[in-house]
């Protein structure tokens, strides 16, 4: 194997003549990252060793005897979903690693500091890798919440489909908590973390906020814990692979271009395309605004990698997007979709101003 290691260090670990078994924090591929050490054959938590220990990015050269699994675990990793999902991340080209032909250098997380590498795979232990630990953190917290709302939803929804509907989302959620802790999930994204979350926290709020009320939920939040489903379910998708021992593949990425027409040029050209997931959409402009995200070039004909999931996208002032300048456009991206997508919004002769 030929292993290239990078010259920049990502994240100094801990102090040197500290032995714990606390989990170290770093970052790399733009992630924070939380670190724990584990025992190889058992990944029982094991106590860090005195000699200094790094977080780097290496370089690493597939071969046919030295699959992904076998880099990893050379460069004291292990091959469990968090890592898997900084692979992606450091190889965004990549989609599928078991598909990559011998010869491809790929770039991999590596434990750095020869001495503190030697320790921990004489010790027969790995580094696991937990990404974007605090939105998972809070993400399972809000998970854990959502279960003890199940009694109530027959509270809140008269109709039986609707409950039944409602209870479904719920599970869901439980199903991405469970298989994250027995590290069986599939490599997610940052933006699919944060879509979660947030969906989380509004089909939450829409609950709780029904029975403080003693009431049913609202037809706006009939309509948005709906779109929440429907997101979900998208997402849901993804943990039908299973790991068996093979790499599971990335999340996949759409490259999509939004035209924007009017009578007005000038006016088009400073414009920004907004986007925000189906679950978190509200007609606008909104109160309080919507989460949305911008595309990071102005003007018309510019592209964004987006994942796959179901969105709505306009065109607005830059820094305005709660006052759309078109009409909202729902974009639907999954598995059957092209890789390049192409979306035409057009400005009304009103707006142009």
């Amino acid at each position: 194997m030929l292993v290239k290691t990078i010259a920049c260090i990502v994240f100094l670990l801990f102090a040197p003549n500290v032995l714990s078994q606390e989990p170290k924090l770093g970052a790399i591929a733009g992630r924070p990252v939380e670190l724990n050490l584990v025992k190889a054959d058992d990944l029982s938590p094991a106590a860090w060793p005195r000699e200094q220990i790094e977080l780097t990015q290496t370089s690493a050269t597939v071969t046919s005897d030295a699959n992904i699994y076998m880099l990893l675990q050379a460069n004291g990793i292990a091959p469990d979903p968090g890592a898997f999902t900084i692979v992606y991340d450091l190889n965004p080209q990549i989609t599928d690693v078991n598909s990559v032909a011998p010869n491809t250098v790929l770039q991999l997380p590596a434990v750095s500091a020869e001495r503190g590498l030697q320790k921990i795979l004489q010790n027969r232990e790995l580094v696991e890798l937990t990404v974007d630990p605090e939105i998972r953190s809070h993400l399972n917290a809000r998970i854990e919440a959502l279960q003890l709302l199940i009694p109530s939803v027959t509270q809140v929804i008269a109709e039986p489909s609707a409950q039944l509907e409602l209870k479904n989302l719920i599970g869901w959620y439980q199903q991405i908590e469970k298989r994250f802790k027995r590290k069986t999930d599939p490599p997610l994204r940052q933006a699919t973390l944060v879509e979660l979350l947030n969906e989380a926290d509004l089909l939450s709020s829409a609950i709780e906020g029904a029975l403080k009320k003693h009431r049913q939920v609202t037809e706006n939040e009939r309509k948005q814990i709906a779109a929440i489903y429907a997101d979900v379910r998208l997402e849901m998708t993804q943990y039908g692979e299973v790991l068996a021992r093979a790499p599971p593949k990335a999340e996949g990425v759409y490259s999509v271009t939004v035209n924007v027409s009017g009578i007005d040029p000038k006016f088009i050209d400073g414009l920004r395309v907004y986007y925000t997931y189906n679950g978190l959409f509200r007609p606008l402009p909104a109160q309080p605004p919507i989460t949305s995200f911008g595309f990071r070039q102005l003007g018309p004909g510019k592209s964004e990698n987006l994942f796959m999931k179901n969105y709505w996208l306009w065109a607005a002032k830059d820094g305005d997007p709660n006052h759309p300048a078109t009409p909202p456009y729902e974009l639907h991206i999954d598995a059957s979709s092209p890789a390049s997508l192409s979306v035409d919004l057009r400005v009304p002769k009103g707006n142009q101003k």
